[in-house]
């Protein structure tokens, strides 16, 4: 599952397919909607967004996406009413629903495939089962894939018709040997998972390999960094029992080297002006542009590997 404390980065060679499709993104927390539309545009996908399943209702009929992910838990109507009404409508009634909940009982699972959901994924993402969905519903041309039966990821068969193995020319070399780059070690302090996620799935495609530990509390993140050397601590302003910049500051009272960079979605200037006053090297806010986030990040890591190491 990514976004948990160890999980390797996954090959950067291997990028996702081009998509021009349009999905239509339905979750009431904006951090998971930009995440989803990061994962989405990666692969070439245009999204519109809703906040709430009357929403959801109208834009699906407005602009009949070819493709729906939704929330179970959504305001004014929930995802799974948003659901069945979706499917009575003549011009919405085949386009795919995927549920993305954080229910993952079998009665929740048993209850969106009654209303006409496609398939089913739990909260926080399994990415491995993300990319298996994508790869089906955002296939681009000259790909074939098929489920050997509806609603089953794991029995997912895919074939390409743009490349066949047996057929084509082994065009392999003996790779050159690689000088082993050091791993960039990151500390993310969040009440949410989804920062981690972000980040993990930022950094996929770089070339920075990188071992992210996450955690919900600052006490534990404080724990964690007073008994491991980290290149990067990411901290939300706002956390239980103590707030970011408390935790930052008491970060800079052993470690003044460690680039501290704030993902949070405080945008007041004043919120800012105290997390910088505390020592932190950066100030991000979510929803920020992927772009310069990813910039933001790699920036902080390359000083931190500039960084002398005290022994």
């Amino acid at each position: 599952m990514i976004g948990k404390s160890g999980e390797s980065r996954p090959d950067a060679a291997m990028s996702p397919p081009v998509s021009n499709a349009c999905v239509l993104v339905v979750d009431d927390h904006e951090d998971t909607r930009f995440m989803l539309r990061t994962l989405l545009e990666s692969r070439g996908a245009s999204v519109v967004e809703a906040a709430d399943g009357l929403t959801a209702i109208a834009r699906a009929a407005s602009v009949q996406p070819d493709l729906i992910l939704i929330d179970g838990r959504l305001p004014l109507m929930d995802g799974f009413e948003a659901t069945s009404q979706i499917r009575e409508g003549l011009s919405t009634r085949h386009v795919p629903i995927v549920f993305l909940s954080g229910d993952g009982r079998p009665t929740a699972r048993a209850r969106a495939f009654a209303v006409g959901c496609t398939d089913y994924l739990v909260k926080p993402i399994d990415f491995d089962a993300w990319d298996i969905l994508m790869e089906q519903y955002l296939a681009p041309a000259g790909r074939e894939i098929v489920y050997a039966e509806p609603g089953m990821t794991g029995d997912l068969i895919m074939s390409s018709t743009a490349h066949d193995p047996d057929t084509a020319p082994d065009l392999a070399v003996d790779p050159e040997p690689e000088l082993q780059s050091p791993v960039s070690r990151i500390l993310i302090i969040d009440h949410d998972t989804v920062t981690a996620e972000l980040i993990q799935l930022m950094l996929q495609n770089s070339t920075i390999d990188c071992e992210i530990t996450s955690v919900l509390s600052p006490d534990e993140g404080l724990r964690l960094a007073a008994a491991k050397r980290f290149d990067l601590y990411v901290l939300d302003y706002r956390l239980a029992a103590m707030t970011g910049v408390e935790v930052c500051r008491t970060l800079r009272l052993t470690d003044a080297e460690t680039p501290i960079m704030f993902f949070t979605g405080e945008p007041n200037p004043e919120e800012r002006q105290e997390a910088m006053a505390a020592g932190a090297d950066d100030y991000l806010v979510k929803p920020d542009d992927i772009r310069k986030l990813t910039e933001t990040v790699n920036r902080l890591l390359n000083k931190s590997q500039l960084a002398p190491i005290e022994v």
